[in-house]
């Protein structure tokens, strides 16, 4: 698997006779058709197959899988159109394995909305471990608020990946969530009454664990978060999973190793940061997303840990003002719509697009394929479990492959 950054007037045809491979695979694995037009300094995902079929009438994706000795949920990571609901036809080549398999396993999970259909779902579910629906609010006296989940749950059910329910701190601003946290951590009762009524929810509704985003914990509660935490892994029994997402650390602090004893899982956020530049900023600067995974790998069991990781493009003005946050996957439309070309932040090593818009001089920065295969290359040295993915929704094809290339997906059930 290697990374293309696409030349002035270089064509898709083009990129793929250079490296020895058809056109309807690059294309397939960057979610391109054919005879799309690409853009400069576009990353494209080239991984050479290794087995492929081609289909024959009367094949299902189901029966294709059966007939070679793999899982559906295989079957459709190696073939990205597949999870996007194109239909099969016949002479149709499809990818069964890769030339290089990938050597490390790979846990991944992915955040959306709890209110989210099943449809926009499905394109991702094949290339996930976990699924954490938000939001199900918690109160300041343990009392729960959970959303309108039943769809998105079975969908993830169906689509092979584990649905985590994910739960925050009641309020609207951080500050109103800090109020929270603070009123239900002074509370004796409140951490046993919200664990017995999440043993609850998550059996009434299907669920296989859950997903704190508990950020707004202040720092005179820490050691009440902590004993909140464990009280959950208690209650919920080792089937249930408990994972904690976690603000990436400065130094390793006997707080951080104590959190992470506690939790079953911590899913680092690092994708907040400011650049050395100051803004406009790429928001997970390579040095300092490497620098926080290695003082979290010291001092957590780095088995525990996931790299978190923005599927946004944060956008903003040269020069000052509001920044604006859309699906990295618009990126390159955008470009296309802008004569602009895509470059890479030598010090960030982050992509980026600079453009004129009525009013001015943007820049819009976001992860591709080649700025994702980069940080994805951590996790082997430091002994990350896997990665997770905010919000999962909007992952563009050519991160889906990209991610399936890396690692060996870890499933649940469902294949």
């Amino acid at each position: 698997m290697t990374i293309h950054r696409v030349k002035r007037g270089e064509t898709l045809s083009r990129v793929a006779r250079e490296h020895g491979i058809l056109p309807t695979a690059l294309a397939a694995d960057n979610g391109l058709t054919e005879g799309e037009a690409l853009t400069e300094g576009q990353a494209l995902l080239i991984s050479l197959p290794g087995r492929t079929y081609h289909v024959r009438a009367g094949d299902t994706p189901r029966s294709i899988a059966a007939r070679n000795g793999l899982t559906l949920g295989a079957l459709l990571r190696e073939n990205p159109p597949l999870c996007r609901g194109e239909e099969l036809y016949e002479g149709m080549t499809l990818t069964l394995s890769r030339a290089a398999p990938p050597r490390t396993s790979l846990v991944v999970t992915g955040v959306a909305e709890a209110e989210t259909d099943g449809e926009t779902l499905r394109p991702v579910l094949p290339y996930l471990t976990f699924l954490a629906l938000l939001s199900c609010r918690l109160g300041p006296n343990g009392e729960l608020t959970p959303p309108a989940d039943a769809a998105a749950v079975a969908a993830t059910r169906a689509g092979g990946a584990v649905p985590l329910l994910g739960l925050c701190f009641r309020g609207e601003t951080a500050a109103e969530e800090e109020a929270t946290a603070a009123e239900f951590y002074g509370s004796e009762t409140a951490a046993r009454t919200a664990a017995e009524a999440l043993s609850s929810l998550l059996t009434e509704r299907g669920y296989g664990g859950v997903f704190l985003d508990l950020p707004f914990v202040p720092t005179a509660c820490e050691g009440a978060h902590r004993s909140f935490v464990m009280l959950l892994r208690r209650r919920l029994g080792h089937a249930a999973t408990v994972m904690l997402s976690q603000p990436p650390p400065a130094e390793p602090k006997e707080a951080l190793r104590a959190l992470g004893r506690a939790a079953g899982a911590l899913s680092l956020e690092t994708y907040g940061f400011s650049s050395r530049y100051g803004r406009p900023e790429p928001e997970a600067p390579y040095d300092k997303v490497a620098a926080a995974v290695r003082v979290a790998a010291e001092a957590v069991r780095p088995q525990k840990l996931l790299l978190g990781l923005s599927t946004r493009a944060t956008d903003f003005p040269v020069g000052g003002g509001a920044g604006r946050v859309f699906p990295a996957a618009e990126v390159t439309r955008l470009a296309a719509e802008r004569g602009a070309a895509i470059a890479l932040d030598p010090v960030g090593r982050h992509a980026y697009l600079a453009y004129e818009e009525e009013g001015g001089r943007r820049i819009a920065f976001f992860e591709d394929a080649g700025t994702l295969l980069e940080k994805l290359s951590l996790l082997e040295p430091y002994g990350l479990c896997g990665v997770t993915l905010y919000p999962a929704v909007h992952l563009s094809p050519s991160l889906l492959a990209t991610l399936s290339a890396a690692g060996r997906i870890v499933r649940a059930h469902g294949g």
